[in-house]
């Protein structure tokens, strides 16, 4: 009886090693066929998080452009290339002109917006010294003083109203220099030309004296004309 049950515990241990030598090579052969017919491929992240005007649209438009490139399709290629632009400046100009209404109280939001269009820069050194009214500045707290100051000031500045233009004085000092018959006239601008002129600014341009770059001005334009007083 006991050399039954024997027998009977030594079949079972080998079915059971059986069953497991079985499963592995099935594994095996398995996980060879997948790494061989799809195998497992590294792609670059760029960004860790994708930004907020980027929309399902767009990437829509990226994969049917990446798609005519692969095929050598130049025609829809192009186009969709430049769908893909057009479709990126509108979302962008969507996003940006939000962010600023937002933080028209906010100074902070207005600089982290300015903050996003500078240009990475290697040159990483600190600043040691501060010119104030004339006076040297070293001290690191009275220096971040001066720049919340400075910056706090200038987000005051540009909610007040603007006062309207008064061109007699330079019609008078350019007619003086003009000789007759000629003229010169100044013409009214309304809103909707302001408007289109800070719309069609080339974003290549350098600042100008007022530090505000001509893509912030292009991209906010439908928020800054209203306030032109022209």
């Amino acid at each position: 009886m006991i050399s039954s049950l024997t027998y009977i515990k030594s079949i079972g241990t080998i079915s059971a090693i059986f069953k497991i030598l079985t499963l592995s090579s099935f594994m095996d052969t398995f996980c060879s066929i997948i790494d061989k017919h799809v195998p497992v491929r590294q792609h670059r992240v760029k960004r860790a998080k994708q930004p907020d005007w980027l929309n399902g649209e767009i990437l829509d438009a990226m994969k049917e452009r990446d798609k005519f490139k692969a095929r050598h399709d130049e025609i829809n290629y192009r186009l969709y290339r430049n769908k893909v632009s057009e479709l990126i400046n509108s979302a962008k100009k969507k996003s940006y002109e939000n962010k600023i209404v937002k933080g028209q109280n906010d100074p902070s939001s207005i600089w982290k917006i300015f903050k996003e269009f500078r240009s990475p820069s290697h040159d990483r050194s600190l600043v040691n010294s501060l010119i104030v009214d004339g006076k040297e500045i070293t001290e690191p707290e009275k220096m971040s003083n001066e720049f919340n100051t400075f910056f706090t000031n200038i987000a005051a500045k540009l909610k007040e109203p603007i006062q309207p233009t008064n061109f007699n004085d330079v019609g008078t000092f350019v007619n003086g220099r003009v000789p007759s018959p000629m003229y010169f006239n100044i013409p009214f601008i309304c809103e909707e030309a302001v408007r289109k002129m800070l719309f069609n600014l080339e974003a290549s341009k350098s600042t100008g004296l007022d530090d505000i770059g001509p893509r912030f001005l292009t991209l906010s334009s439908n928020i800054i004309y209203p306030a032109s007083g022209v």
